[in-house]
């Protein structure tokens, strides 16, 4: 079973779909590369085939990526700046998230309650049952309406839980993570995709063969955050 580094980060700005690792063989070792899903596999999807036939190589993907993550944690301060900030940021937000799941909670706590008052009214012949029925369809209603919202933050939060648990592993990782990334050859596969995941957003791919890495934090200057150099078609 292969891994790929970049695997769910590359998506096509064709068609919106992720770029998919296959590899080949040469004389010289492996090669890995990722092209579009839609087009390797168009009866996946609507059997249309996607226009976007770019091919992009893993290991000048990776080696481009590395140079610009190598150069961000050269400036430490920046960084730890940024990353203390976006942590201020996360938690104004999931305090934010967990209000509105509070609120929500208490919503479907009164609308249960509505529903015992309606049942009440009916049992004892105060309403029909054509309005108690009326009533209970209204209800049910509110109530998945409120679930999928309360579903919607509370996935929110977890994912804000996520990256507030990732913001504190590359703060407090900062040092050790600039003495492993002075050679990546060194830097065990796994690992590297573990880092790739905590400093990229995502990788746009475009039909005329350049890609774009969009990083999670502002700091990164890197000369080639749109290169050709990536690509081969």
């Amino acid at each position: 079973h292969r891994t790929y580094l970049f695997s769910g980060l590359i998506r096509c700005q064709t068609c919106g779909h992720i770029f998919i690792g296959n590899y080949y063989k040469t004389k010289s070792g492996e090669v890995k590369y990722y092209r579009c899903a839609k087009r390797h596999s168009p009866m996946n999807y609507d059997g249309v085939k996607c226009p976007n036939s770019t091919h992009i190589r893993e290991d000048k993907l990776d080696a481009e990526i590395w140079e610009n993550v190598r150069r961000w944690l050269d400036n430490p301060q920046e960084a730890v700046e940024e990353l203390i900030e976006r942590e201020r940021e996360l938690l104004k937000e999931s305090n934010e998230q967990a209000k509105k799941i509070k609120e929500l909670e208490e919503q479907l706590k009164a609308l249960s309650e509505k529903k015992e008052r309606a049942a009440y009214t009916f049992i004892n012949g105060l309403i029909t049952k054509e309005a108690y029925e009326n009533l209970l369809t209204e209800f049910e209603i509110q109530e998945r309406k409120i679930k999928e919202e309360l579903q919607r933050y509370q996935e929110l939060l977890q994912r804000n839980y996520s990256e507030q648990d990732a913001v504190n592993i590359v703060m407090n990782s900062l040092e050790r993570l600039r003495d492993i990334v002075k050679d990546k050859d060194s830097v065990p596969y796994e690992l590297r995709k573990s880092i790739y995941r905590l400093l990229i957003q995502n990788i746009l791919a475009y039909e005329d063969g350049h890609v774009e890495v969009v990083y999670a934090f502002k700091s990164f200057k890197s000369e080639n955050t749109r290169s050709r150099v990536c690509s081969s078609n």
